[in-house]
């Protein structure tokens, strides 16, 4: 937050909330806060809602087709870019750089490293078999981001929904090609020793 050069948070998406595992302790740290609850997950949404004061706003596959307030302060993506392809990825990145306030923070995570050597050791954990994860593997050493459909498709997400692997690098490059647009920070196994963290801002 003081990254950007502020020191208090107006507005605050989070997405996807779920049922607000995170959104809780952003309520209860910036009680002041209008914070918006999406997610493709409606009875989450409306969880929210009713239990934190959130502004509800129902997700979609499409990006485009998500109502959302614009000019956040600080944008919480946990957990979702880590389940899409890269072109699913860069759209809805594009989507929060396009919402974020002009000195505002876009918190999301993505699974590196230490997913990848996961995989590696027991492709089973995350369902799926070796030469999955040996292909979704490949794509990553080459390309920087490896993605695979979970085997079978997962309620209210349809079938466009998996496992992605991105590098440090990969993160940059998308970064580069927004405008006005800087990378504050880049942790590797930042959120609960498992996802990387990284974070935008306008600049």
């Amino acid at each position: 937050m003081f990254a950007a050069g502020i020191d208090t948070l107006e507005s605050i998406l989070d997405l996807p909330c779920g049922y607000g595992r995170v959104l809780r302790h952003l309520r209860s740290a910036f009680p002041d806060a209008r914070i918006t609850a999406c997610d493709i997950d409606r009875g989450g949404v409306d969880f929210c809602a009713a239990t934190f004061g959130a502004t509800p706003a129902y997700s979609h596959e499409e990006p485009a087709k998500i109502p959302l307030a614009g000019s956040y302060d600080l944008i919480w993506v946990g957990s979702l870019l880590t389940h899409l392809n890269s072109r699913a990825a860069i759209e809805f990145l594009e989507l929060f750089r396009a919402n974020l306030s002009s000195q505002g923070l876009l918190v999301f995570t993505i699974h590196g490293r230490e997913v990848a050597d996961r995989l590696r050791a027991d492709p089973a954990k995350y369902g799926f078999d070796p030469e999955t994860v040996s292909v979704m593997l490949q794509q990553h050493a080459v390309a920087g981001f490896g993605y695979a459909n979970y085997p079978i498709a997962t309620a209210n997400v349809g079938q466009n929904y998996g496992i992605s692997l991105a590098s440090p690098c990969w993160v940059y490059q998308v970064m580069e090609k927004m405008p006005n647009t800087r990378l504050v920070a880049y942790t590797e196994k930042g959120w609960d020793g498992h996802q990387d963290v990284a974070t935008f801002t306008p600049g």
